[in-house]
């Protein structure tokens, strides 16, 4: 089992969670509305749609578990504030 790291969802730009393949759970630690999005390269900073079907973007509840294949990676954006994210990778 891979450690536990905190990561900081930031308004500004999407930070990368994990590369596939990976598993994990992520918790948010704060309130605030985060965007998740399984894609194979960085989104730029001020995407917040999708461009096509395959992207794909959520409001992440207190916990929110993923599960993307090799290829694909995991990324979180905060919508207006900071949000402080535990990831727990499986």
């Amino acid at each position: 089992m891979a450690n536990t790291v905190n990561v900081t969802a930031t308004s500004t730009e999407w930070t990368i969670i994990a590369a596939g393949p990976a598993s994990g759970l992520l918790t948010s630690e704060g309130k605030g509305v985060i965007l998740y999005r399984e894609n194979s390269s960085l989104p730029a900073p001020s995407e917040i749609q999708p461009a096509h079907s395959q992207m794909f973007f959520k409001n992440m509840q207190p916990q929110f578990r993923y599960n993307v294949l090799a290829g694909q990676n995991v990324y979180v954006k905060a919508v207006s504030k900071d949000v402080l994210l535990t990831n727990t990778p499986d």
